[in-house]
């Protein structure tokens, strides 16, 4: 009979076990005897179970981690969890039972090809149909599960995105595997001919126009509003409580919406395959009104395309204006009146984001004061013909 090891392992809240070898109907008395003896020396906290050194459960052992939680009462929890035991959990339906975290697949050395950066993640292509995206090294593991979440939501929900398949461990990051469909970055191709320009932003106009037509589930996101509010107060370190007061009532002029608001809609968070765009970075995704959409991808590509260029596209200002015009168009079916009336609701917005965007950025404190000053200049002494501007229904 093949022994199971069972060691207490520190932690100062909860009974954390560390589980090396096999559980099986040899040993699963002497496993649970081991567990219930712990948790009378250790009563208080959760149970957690780090199954790292957990070779194979047969279905002695998921007997006994049944009586645990249901009998005993045991608030369990299982970590580290490796693919073969995982496999066994999800066969028998446990997966649905317990609180279990996978052992993530540690794939450092094996980048792949560097694709670029966009704000404090990097891109590596790793295979013909895989991307590779590595947060930087402060992002939590639940920050990671949460866009994963986020994906999931908008692809069941009909957005064309790529598929979030594996959360990996990388240089002491946390990484996202993608599958890629053989798909190109916008920038990438539209950098590459100039005859790729309009067939790539009208590409993304067009997925805009998808995203917004798309309603997530109630409370499966955040309120847009609520993330400009908070982005609003941040700012008060900066700005003078009267002008904070004015962002926050430039903000609730936006009328409510319940559709997908994607966030950080540039070029570079866009891939394309064929005439086809697809999302890829879903950090930014909630649930409010269009026009915070809109705003934003004309504060990158239009009102502040010198400054946010590197952020927004690696496009020349030149190329980020056309691909605007393009994108606009295409998001409104060609139509020109459509295009012209939304023109000052869309400025306005972008106005205000502006304003906003040293909160949700990083940035050195020398490009941070000129958003600030530009505030000041522009936003701040219109404030009544931006609110009305904002609070139109553009849709």
């Amino acid at each position: 009979m093949e022994r199971c090891n069972v060691i207490a392992m520190p932690d100062p809240e909860n009974l954390r076990i560390g589980i090396l070898g096999r559980i099986d109907s040899g040993n699963a008395n002497d496993f649970a005897n081991s567990i219930k003896m712990l948790r009378q020396q250790h009563p208080e906290g959760d149970v957690i179970l780090d199954c790292s050194g957990l070779e194979y459960i047969s279905s002695a052992g998921l007997r006994v981690l049944l009586t645990l939680k249901k009998r005993e009462n045991y608030p369990l929890k299982l970590i580290e969890v490796n693919r073969d035991v995982s496999s066994v959990l999800e066969v028998t339906g446990f997966i649905q039972i317990f609180d279990v975290t996978r052992a993530l697949r540690d794939i450092t050395g094996t980048e792949g090809e560097f694709l670029g950066k966009n704000g404090n993640v990097s891109f590596y292509q790793m295979e013909s149909d895989t991307i590779l995206k590595v947060f930087w090294s402060e992002t939590p593991l639940e920050a990671v599960e949460r866009e994963r979440k986020n994906a999931q939501a908008a692809l069941l929900a009909g957005i064309p995105t790529l598929i979030a398949y594996d959360i990996v461990k990388c240089n002491n990051c946390y990484g996202m595997l993608y599958e890629m469909i053989q798909a190109k970055n916008a920038p990438v191709l539209m950098k590459a001919s100039p005859r790729n320009m309009r067939t790539c932003s009208v590409a993304m106009g067009k997925l805009l126009k998808i995203i917004h037509s798309s309603t997530p589930e109630p409370d499966a996101l955040p309120q847009t509003r609520n993330i400009y509010i908070e982005w609003a107060q941040k700012m008060s370190k900066y700005y003078y409580p009267h002008e904070v007061k004015i962002l926050l009532e430039l903000i609730n002029s936006v009328p409510v919406g319940n559709n997908f608001v994607y966030g950080n809609f540039t070029a570079k968070n866009v891939f394309i395959r064929g005439d086809e765009a697809m999302v890829l970075n879903m950090s930014g995704l909630s649930c409010g009104n269009a026009l915070y959409d809109l705003g934003t991808c004309y504060m990158f590509h239009m009102g502040e395309a010198k400054l946010m260029s590197e952020i927004a596209s690696e496009l020349d200002v030149m190329q980020a204006n056309i691909l605007w015009r393009n994108l606009i168009r295409a998001y409104y079916d060609d139509d020109e009146a459509k295009v012209i009336a939304s023109t000052d609701s869309i400025r306005a917005a972008s106005m205000l984001r502006s304003a906003l965007a040293p909160a949700s950025y990083p940035m050195e404190e020398e490009m941070i004061e000129k958003f600030i000053k530009k505030a000041r200049r522009d936003v701040f002494p219109a404030v009544r013909s931006l609110t009305n501007a904002l609070s139109k229904d553009i849709t």
